[in-house]
């Protein structure tokens, strides 16, 4: 396997599919990642970066016009010292990954695979190239969007991504880490509540006319802000999928709050 990028950008996109950020827990929250683990696939001109755990499943996809194929799972935190704004070829072979560039090669150990490599392979076949373009078109053409094998999403919105996530970092100062997203079918609410605590934003949005409501805890803030505009996709107490052209994230809900 073998493909070429800039360093400082895969150095974002492991950061970025390692999700680290304050998740809930009990009445507060706690900083953590999804997992360290990365696992890395590369088939026909398309490198997806990816992880995933029982709750959730993120990919970054980027084009390269020379990559060759194949797939490797390694340390996030291993790799990302290495990684400098500079171009990089990334090579796997023999049980080893090789970063070359100028004048230097760097070579790390690879993991023998990524501790939930079985939920990246049962959500990847519907997620892997999900993005905002295909489920707009999806919707236009009154096209079902299953996100796995038996689970459609319905209810579709399109955001300001700068905006949504000025509305979910200030939502996340109330400290519990949970966000309701809530559309009635011509507005969407942002908010969060915590003993006596209540924040909510009113977010422009294009949608269609269901109303659907779900709570998630997930820092999704910074992500989000990557690119201009944002999808949502989701359904009452359904996983929720936010997607642009370079990456989609699946999120579980959570239930019986």
């Amino acid at each position: 396997m073998e493909f070429r990028m800039n360093g400082k950008e895969l150095k974002d996109a492991i950061n970025i599919c390692r999700l680290r950020g304050k998740y809930n827990e009990g009445m507060g929250n706690k900083t953590s990642v999804l997992s360290d683990d990365i696992f890395i696939e590369v088939e026909g001109n398309t490198v997806y970066i990816q992880n995933a755990n029982n709750y959730t499943y993120v990919v970054y996809r980027y084009t390269d016009e020379e990559a060759t194929s194949g797939m490797v799972s390694l340390s996030g935190s291993t790799i990302e010292k290495y990684l400098t704004d500079t171009d990089i070829v990334f090579k796997s072979d023999d049980g080893k990954i090789e970063l070359a560039s100028g004048n230097s090669v760097v070579t790390l150990p690879v993991l023998g695979r990524h501790d939930d490599l079985h939920v990246i392979y049962r959500l990847k076949p519907k997620l892997r190239n999900l993005t905002r373009r295909s489920i707009m078109m999806a919707m236009r053409e009154g096209e079902e969007i299953l996100v796995t094998e038996t689970l459609a999403l319905k209810t579709m919105l399109e955001v300001n991504s700068a905006v949504l996530s000025e509305a979910m970092s200030l939502a996340e100062k109330v400290g519990n880490s949970i966000y309701k997203i809530d559309w009635n079918g011509k507005k969407l609410l942002i908010s969060s509540t915590k003993t006596g605590e209540c924040v909510y934003t009113e977010v422009s949005a294009i949608g269609n006319n269901r109303k659907a409501t779900v709570e998630i805890s997930l820092p999704i803030a910074n992500i989000i802000s990557k690119e201009e505009d944002v999808v949502i996709l989701y359904d009452d107490e359904k996983p929720v999928i936010f997607a642009n052209e370079k990456i989609t994230v699946l999120r579980a809900p959570r239930l019986g709050n």
